[in-house]
């Protein structure tokens, strides 16, 4: 742990610093210590440069089912968007940009959180833009977030959980998450946590997963009443296979399938699809909704570029085939009434 983080955090329950003992350190930071409440007298531990806000032992089922997955892809997966025969880095900034909506101009200098941080690989893209960067994870994949990144300097990754922040109010410039919110179980929730660090009229950037047509949904549905009880050996070879398969079946055959299923050529995404079982799809109206209850701004979203004929049929579109993710950038605390009309006309967006 960097010292500097204790600028930024406090004790959620009484609104104090952390005092912090150092028990091990080395250039690198703390590796082992504890951080303490000097009024209630909790404590959290600092193990291998991490401190760990880790949720009560109360955590649900559902949860501890959903860090167990993930902690295994973060791990297992550890330089998923590192080293990859199919990845690069301007492939990965390019992903890191479309995902975020942000600029690597707007991002020097500032202070940025990462929200589910998973193995680091968006921390990684947000610190090379020149930000500091504040990753948290719930799972053990933080330990895989922190090698990926410990070499850049100015990033701060910690353990904890997205609904028991230990973050100051008002702190960051930026805030993003991509392909959280829909694993917790209250995405609406997740969203309102994460914009308490943030400071008035600054941006944050979100990403899940988007409602698809009536038998896209069923079908899913219908495969994770499976996946998500198989064991972690058993969801390899699925994912493996289902990679393979797609990978060799053609960009046609390809398209064609996604119409019906979550089908790419990449073993970590198919992994990552299938294993959690906390997974909800949302519609950019829903999603606009709570904006609209928690003052965000909307300024910007992604969709499809229409670039092909039938992309452009409404009902098509719509129904037959939205795209698999949501993303979106907004504004915290600003005037609702300004926001582009196109963003809320519900029978453009679904």
């Amino acid at each position: 742990m960097r010292k500097r983080l204790l600028d930024f955090i406090e004790c959620k329950r009484c609104g104090v610093d952390f005092r912090l003992k150092i028990v091990s350190q080395d250039k690198d930071g703390v590796k082992v210590g504890t951080l303490t409440c000097p009024k209630c007298k909790i404590q959290y531990k600092i193990i291998n440069y991490i401190p760990r806000f880790l949720p009560e032992e109360s955590l649900r089922e559902l949860k501890e089912e959903t860090v167990k997955f993930f902690g295994y892809e973060w791990t297992h997966f550890n330089r998923h968007g590192f080293e990859d025969k199919v990845y690069n880095e301007t492939f990965e900034k390019k992903i890191f940009h479309e995902k975020t909506l942000l600029r690597s101009k707007e991002l020097k200098g500032k202070l940025v959180l990462d929200a589910g941080c998973g193995n680091g690989r968006y921390t990684y893209q947000a610190r090379k833009c020149g930000a500091e960067v504040f990753g948290f994870d719930l799972g053990p994949g933080v330990e895989s977030a922190y090698k990926n990144t410990k070499h850049l300097g100015k990033v701060h990754i910690i353990q904890a959980d997205i609904f028991n922040l230990p973050f100051k109010e008002s702190v960051f410039d930026y805030a993003f998450s991509i392909g959280v919110i829909h694993h917790t179980g209250d995405a609406k929730r997740a969203l309102s946590c994460i914009l308490k660090p943030l400071k008035q009229n600054k941006h944050v950037s979100i990403t899940c997963y988007h409602k698809s047509n009536v038998l896209w949904e069923f079908n899913d549905w219908f495969l994770r009443k499976f996946t998500t009880k198989m064991s972690i050996p058993e969801l390899i070879k699925l994912s493996k296979f289902l990679a393979v398969s797609c990978e060799h079946a053609g960009k046609y055959i390809e398209k064609f399938g996604n119409l019906f299923f979550r089908w790419e050529p990449n073993v970590s995404i198919m992994y990552d699809w299938y294993s959690a079982p906390i997974a909800t799809h949302h519609t950019y109206p829903e999603i606009y909704s709570w904006c609209k209850d928690m003052g965000i701004y909307i300024n910007e979203d992604l969709r499809w570029e229409k670039k092909e004929w039938i992309r452009n049929i409404q009902f098509v579109r719509t129904y037959l085939a939205p795209d698999w993710a949501i993303t979106f950038r907004g504004v915290k605390n600003n005037k609702f009434n300004k926001n582009p009309k196109h963003l809320y006309d519900k029978s453009v967006i679904r």
